[in-house]
């Protein structure tokens, strides 16, 4: 039997959506939104620094973590790609860009179309979880 403090309009709630600007959305939530140029944005929170590529389609996060020329092995690749594993929805990956020093970057892509605060707070989460297991897997790899 249900009570009569449950029974009223103030005790039933809906899920609503509402349409924000994925700026708005981030400052919400303490993060720092810097233009850089173009369609480039960094999105930084403590020590959570996050670069934002904006397409017509898509919305392209990178973390660069740094240079991996010291670390260079066949085992601390392997221990790469098992970390792979531990932090989805991000990836790890080799920028070659700079063909002097490769560097380890986070990274993850989502569509724009229907993106919902969960999927971006994931990936911003995912990649804080990244870089402390990145940084942990160095330290041992150093050590």
């Amino acid at each position: 039997m249900a009570t009569e403090k449950n029974c009223t309009i103030e005790a039933v709630s809906i899920k609503t959506h509402q349409r924000v600007s994925l700026i708005n959305f981030l400052e919400s939530h303490d993060y720092i939104v810097t233009h850089i140029k173009g369609s480039v944005y960094r999105i930084s929170r403590e020590q959570l620094e996050v670069f934002l590529n904006i397409d017509e389609h898509n919305l392209f996060f990178e973390v660069e973590v740094g240079s991996v020329n010291s670390l260079k092995s066949e085992n601390f690749y392997k221990n790469l790609l098992d970390l792979n594993t531990e932090i989805l929805p991000v990836s790890l990956a080799l920028d070659t860009v700079s063909t002097k020093e490769p560097r380890l970057i986070i990274v993850e892509s989502r569509e724009r179309k229907n993106l919902d605060e969960n999927e971006v707070l994931s990936v911003l989460e995912a990649m804080e979880i990244a870089i402390t297991k990145v940084e942990i897997l160095v330290s041992q790899m150093l050590s």
